[in-house]
């Protein structure tokens, strides 16, 4: 019995190269980083109030103004250039709005490469049919909720 020869992995998500970051631009988001922990915006959910709570309209997004108040209600004093270009460096995809995916990756920053590999390899990993994609069906066959605190205690069941 012939193996089939192993096809080269292909990632589902790109993994982008961005141009490095002027240094000057660098300290502001270190700053605008230290002073969100300040305000007890450690972790994903504390990042996800902190962004709630500039977004005054509720639109999801943070327009200037709302960006603008919320550098100024995080105690930061910046020129109003720097926080144009603060704004600028995190508005990713230049929308002229910030939403929350934009906002966690210039805060949150790259993955160290440990981590990096260590995601590749849980998506390799759940990847069943290689497409680059997970579906709930691939995901499903590789978790097992059944030891799941939740599921154990009760309060969900497995599906």
């Amino acid at each position: 019995m012939t193996e089939a020869p192993h096809q080269p992995y292909k990632a589902a998500f790109k993994v982008e190269s961005k141009p490095p970051i002027p240094k000057f631009q660098g300290i502001l988001i270190e700053r605008f980083r230290k002073a969100l922990k300040g305000r007890g915006a450690n972790g994903i959910i504390g990042l996800s109030r902190q962004f709630k709570i500039a977004d005054d309209n509720g639109s999801g997004t943070l327009d200037f103004n709302e960006f603008k108040k919320a550098v100024h209600d995080f105690g930061l004093t910046l020129d109003p250039q720097d926080v144009q270009g603060l704004f600028k460096s995190m508005d990713i995809d230049g929308s002229g709005a910030i939403d929350f995916n934009e906002f966690l990756r210039v805060v949150v920053g790259d993955m160290n490469p440990f981590r990096r590999n260590l995601v590749e390899r849980a998506f390799r990993t759940l990847d069943v049919n290689l497409d680059g994609r997970i579906s709930l069906e691939e995901f499903s066959s590789k978790y097992n909720a059944t030891n799941h605190p939740d599921v154990k205690s009760g309060k969900k069941t497995e599906q």
